[in-house]
């Protein structure tokens, strides 16, 4: 779990610009505001993309850096890096300091989503892999709904006041108390440390059960690195492409029709229940505590159901949802209203999205890389989820006024009911199965 505790930062991260614009740009009354100007429109342009930019560039170095200096020394200058941008942010009065600040954040957040899912498809055990996965998207939704939640409460400048001791205070936690992975420090040969490690993790004094695990490991880690597979060649072994382009299609598909296109759209259902000035509040903190809720019940049973049919379940009902959504819009043009159409299908998609393709596809992550490019492919992955990010955002708000609001959603549905048929025929299910025979499913 301690691994999981800069998930909580990058939730807050995410979603920060959400709260902050409106008080930056003037939009809110200048009491709000903790910069000495207000933003233009091309400042907050730059707030909002600053994060996944700097996180592409974060997440390359280290891809390399986990190989060489470990997962938890990654992990913790990955918070530093975090708790270092929130600090720029908490005391920035002018744009250009903030901005400096969201993206040292953004460096970090790159860091800590290459390393997380590294850490945990390590540590963890055949029986609960996925849940210890699940625990990430967990986190990173509890931090988006204490975001939004404090919202209510707090003036921006309490709030990021109050991160950065947060951050603070987790970064000394992952350096005090996070052990190493022992698979790393077998790989490192350092046999005695990988020993120390595994009985800190597994807490258990069991001689025979501690010797028979790093027995299984080091065979692992010796079949995986028998095959010598140079940066350059990886494209030439076919298991490697697999897991590659595996892992990049669950991140389109998880970005397209992500549940932050339908956010856009959360504030007209929720008019009339709150103040103007806390509709959109309101709707962000109801979706997200939906989506908390859902992503811990699924994280209870995910290594017993698996992870293919929950995420073609997710498809299929985020697809149903999100075409629901469309006809409402058509039917609303039409001059009907059928307002319940509108709130069933948002809930809908919020539940059925974090069934499956909002947080396995992290879980996936962890899984299906070999030893030897595992911290290159990681790299590679979160700097395609950085760029996809902006990708989407900058296709999306063209094809909407191109098509209209109608036809847009059901494209998505559409796109839904495709990425089912990626996950049933490309997907390999990882239920159950230890790391090598992953990788001999996609051997064969």
């Amino acid at each position: 779990m301690i691994a999981n505790l800069p998930s909580f930062l990058i939730g807050y991260s995410l979603v920060w610009t959400i709260l902050a614009i409106p008080r930056l740009d003037g939009t809110m009354e200048s009491t709000y505001n903790p910069l000495k100007m207000t933003m233009d429109f091309n400042q907050k342009i730059w707030l909002i993309t600053v994060v996944p930019i700097a996180g592409a560039i974060g997440s390359l170095p280290s891809g390399y850096l986990i190989d060489k200096r470990g997962r938890k020394e990654v992990l913790v200058v990955s918070t530093l890096f975090l708790t270092l941008g929130l600090a720029g942010i908490y005391f920035s009065e002018y744009v250009t300091y903030l901005l400096i600040g969201r993206a040292i954040c953004g460096v970090g957040i790159g860091g800590a989503l290459t390393v997380i899912p590294a850490y945990l498809g390590e540590i963890s055990e055949t029986h609960n892999r996925g849940f210890l996965g699940m625990c990430q998207g967990i986190f990173i939704l509890f931090g988006m709904l204490i975001t939004y939640a404090l919202g209510f409460a707090m003036t921006l400048n309490e709030m990021n006041m109050m991160f950065f001791i947060l951050s603070f205070i987790i970064l000394l936690t992952i350096d005090w108390w996070l052990p190493e992975s022992y698979q790393w420090l077998l790989i490192r040969e350092r046999v005695k440390d990988a020993e120390i490690c595994l009985r800190q993790v597994r807490r258990s004094s069991d001689d025979d059960l501690i010797g028979n695990e790093l027995m299984m490991a080091k065979k692992i880690i010796a079949d995986s690195y028998s095959e010598d597979v140079k940066l350059m060649s990886i494209f030439k072994k076919k298991y490697i492409l697999k897991s590659l382009y595996v892992s990049c299609g669950l991140i389109l598909f998880q970005q397209v029709i992500s549940v932050s296109l339908v956010l856009y759209y959360i504030q007209p259902v929720f008019v009339g229940i709150a103040a103007p000035n806390q509709v959109h509040l309101l709707a962000l903190i109801t979706i997200c505590f939906i989506q908390f809720l859902t992503c811990g019940l699924i994280s209870l049973v995910i290594d017993k159901i698996g992870r293919k049919i929950l995420m073609i379940t997710s498809a299929i009902g985020s697809g149903l949802s999100l075409v629901a959504l469309g006809i409402f819009f058509q039917i609303r043009s039409s001059g009907n209203d059928l307002s319940w159409l509108e709130i069933t299908s948002v809930i809908s998609f919020a539940i059925t999205f974090t069934v499956g393709l909002g947080p396995i596809p992290f879980v996936i992550f962890g899984e299906i890389f070999p030893h030897q490019i595992k911290p290159a492919a990681l790299a590679g992955t979160t700097c395609f989820w950085f760029v996809s990010i902006i990708l989407v955002a900058s296709i999306f708000l063209p094809l909407l006024s191109l098509i209209g609001e109608a036809a847009m959603f059901c494209l998505l549905g559409v796109i839904c009911l495709i990425a089912g048929l990626f996950v049933y025929f490309c997907v390999p299910e990882t239920k159950m199965r230890s790391l090598e025979d992953i990788q001999d499913i996609l051997r064969n």
